[in-house]
């Protein structure tokens, strides 16, 4: 989700020695993926195509990344639906979050404050938020602070308790 803009999105970026880790496959679609790391005259050494990694690996890769990248497409699914865990497991992490500015998103994330949002299917916005963050610690520090802060407000014991909340009112 999102890999086709996070390649493309290379192009834009004003960074030395970029390493661009794409972890949890599944790596069937490299072929396509190496196509558009040669059409975007990209080094294909700065990119590094990983399968799918242990659970109790995850934190590790998160937390060693300097930003972490949530592009998901304008699709239906992703501008209502979606409430992926991975965010939760990104907020945990103490790194920036670059995320799709979607109303799903949004119940969660807010621009500048916990994260930087960008437009969706863009690899321009993409460079654009990393760039932004790349270039200014301050609101790095900032968002990263607040979205570990944040991420309390959506513990599965709050999300249960606000679940039986809910089922008492009904039965009134």
């Amino acid at each position: 989700k999102g890999i086709p803009q996070i390649i493309e999105s290379i192009k834009y970026l004003k960074i030395q020695n970029l390493k661009l880790f794409l972890i949890g496959g599944p790596l069937n679609n490299i072929d396509n993926y190496k196509k558009i790391i040669y059409e975007n005259n990209i080094n294909p050494e700065n990119i590094i195509f990983l399968d799918h990694q242990e659970k109790n690996k995850i934190g590790l890769w998160q937390r060693s990344a300097d930003i972490l990248l949530m592009p998901f497409p304008k699709t239906n699914h992703y501008i209502k639906y979606a409430s992926p865990l991975k965010l939760f497991e990104y907020m945990c992490s103490k790194n920036p979050i670059i995320a799709t500015d979607l109303i799903s998103t949004k119940e969660i994330l807010t621009h500048k404050k916990n994260s930087i949002l960008v437009r969706a299917n863009s690899s321009r916005a993409i460079a654009n938020g990393i760039n932004m963050i790349s270039k200014n610690k301050n609101l790095a520090t900032q968002i990263t602070r607040q979205a570990y802060k944040d991420v309390d407000n959506y513990t599965w014991d709050l999300r249960a308790e606000k679940i039986l909340n809910l089922i008492y009112r009904l039965k009134d």
